[in-house]
């Protein structure tokens, strides 16, 4: 199978037709495609893939001027960029393979899966089921919850689907004790780092109404980027400059501290044996930021240690990505805080937003997450971004009270502390679920520049409605309870939960 000819890739046509597409046929059906048909981690994978072919294939553009005119450049130079390396995007075969190394092989001494080195650490097999290529299916640490056949002895994956999947990987792939493979005869350690997109990390695409518009709106200039990631750090995609060894320093620096060279990388030594089996070991270490920049991840002022300092915008598992989004839009110390292709626009044009993130706890992939938002331009100024900040904030500040309303119902009633947290989760999850439904009103603020009363009184009647539902009052106990809970979740003091400060 050939990823340049043959059809691998999921889109949604401009009639609504679902079908796959090879990496050709993307760009010369680009503007018939109106979006990609991918889970989070897959749409940022192709993305980045995409972004590599097009500006591998036009050398730039090196200025804004450049960007500008090059929109009708992309399907044709980058099909001519394609046919030149085909050869690079084979699937299978005995020559070099699309992100598999050559020269992989296993480690004979270490082939018994859970085996024992002589310090006593544990060693994993390299050779495993390319099921663990998909990160939504239940292998490994992954969870069961929507994968039917997780007790299945062996899983039949499609060759089209083996192409998403190891892109998707290679980009994702948690950090976690690995096997020992040979690379040319050399061994390989038994421990990786997260791939460059893994560590729930928020990223962020701009989406228009086709594919080649979407590609085109997220390139970033040549001149961007040397102002970002600094002096020769564009660099050549990784099919141009595969490495053959550890020892070629100079192909693995391009792999990894370059941005053509980081948008496809190789986080894993993978050689697929077959459909169902591969060999994987630890593949070339990505420096997490800020060593260097991913094109699509934000970044935030935080605090740490008493100092302010630039960090990347993370999802977590109880907090919704609008509640960063100001994070995402506005810019931090005169740095640029959302992905690096906005560096183009002046901000006085709606965007389009597509945002989405793969959470993880070390090596365990908890959930997947998406959102897609119609970003007002007022947002991307200083007046706009504040209202929108100052809005989440006030939703921060009731779920607080919200919290101490219920413990003071439920220890008015001698209810045990297990139970109260339970209570104060659940009253939580139900009033950040209803008040996610109204966060157009709070855009709608910040498009009119006004005060937020529309989106208090919104955030107002669901704290209400969510401490009602989480505090019975059937008797005259409970009533007293929850006169005196309510009491607090209207009087309390402003002050920012310890739930979002996680």
């Amino acid at each position: 199978m050939n990823l340049v000819n043959d059809p691998w890739i999921p889109v949604v046509f401009q009639n609504g037709r679902s079908s796959i597409v090879s990496l050709n046929d993307a760009f010369a059906l680009g503007p018939q495609i109106r979006d990609l048909n991918a889970l989070p981690h897959e749409r940022v994978a192709i993305m980045r893939l995409l972004v590599c072919v097009t500006q591998a294939a036009l050398n730039g553009p090196d200025t804004y001027m450049d960007w500008q005119k090059c929109r009708d450049q992309i399907a044709s130079v980058s099909s001519k960029y394609l046919q030149k390396f085909g050869s690079k995007f084979e699937l299978f075969g005995e020559g070099e393979r699309f992100l598999q190394l050559q020269g992989l092989s296993l480690d004979e001494s270490k082939t018994k899966n859970k085996s024992k080195k002589a310090g006593g650490d544990e060693v994993v097999s390299a050779k495993a089921e390319t099921s663990k290529l998909d990160l939504s299916l239940a292998s490994g640490n992954n969870h069961t919850l929507f994968d039917n056949a997780a007790t299945a002895p062996y899983r039949e994956i499609s060759k089209e689907r083996l192409a998403l999947t190891l892109l998707s990987f290679q980009c994702f792939a948690p950090g976690s004790l690995i096997g020992v493979g040979l690379w040319n005869g050399q061994q390989l350690k038994g421990s990786s780092i997260h791939a460059p997109c893994s560590g729930s990390i928020i990223h962020a695409i701009i989406r228009e109404e086709n594919l080649i518009g979407t590609i085109h709106s997220n390139l970033i200039t040549k001149h961007d980027s040397q102002s970002v990631h600094g002096n020769e750090k564009w660099g050549v995609p990784i099919w141009e400059a595969m490495p053959r060894s550890e020892d070629d320093e100079a192909l693995i620096k391009n792999a990894t501290e370059t941005y053509l060279g980081r948008l496809v990388p190789i986080s894993r030594a993978i050689r697929l044996l077959d459909q169902r089996s591969m060999i994987i070991a630890n593949g070339l270490a990505y420096r997490p930021y800020p060593a260097f920049r991913e094109a699509t991840i934000s970044t935030q002022v935080r605090k740490l240690k008493g100092k302010e300092q630039l960090a990347v915008v993370m999802m977590s598992p109880r907090k919704a990505i609008w509640r960063e989004l100001h994070s995402i839009v506005i810019k931090n110390k005169g740095e640029l805080a959302g992905p690096l292709s906005w560096g183009k626009f002046s901000g006085n044009q709606d965007v389009d937003l597509w945002t989405g993130a793969l959470c993880c706890n070390k090596s365990k992939i908890i959930d997947s997450i998406e959102s897609n938002f119609s970003v007002p331009s007022a947002m991307f100024g200083e007046i706009g971004g504040k209202i929108y900040e100052e809005g989440v904030l006030y939703a921060v500040q009731r779920d607080f009270n919200l919290g101490i309303a219920i413990r003071t119902y439920a220890e008015t009633l001698r209810i045990e502390p297990k139970t109260i947290k339970r209570m104060m989760e659940a009253a939580s999850l139900r009033f950040w679920t209803a008040v996610e439904d109204g966060v157009k009103i709070l855009l709608d603020q910040v498009v009119t520049f006004s005060k937020i009363d529309s989106w208090s009184e919104f955030v107002r009647r669901h704290i209400e409605d969510a401490y009602e539902v989480s505090c019975p009052r059937s008797t005259s106990r409970q009533i007293e309870a929850f006169s005196r809970g309510r009491n607090k979740l209207i009087n309390l003091p402003n002050k920012k939960s310890t739930r979002d400060k996680k």
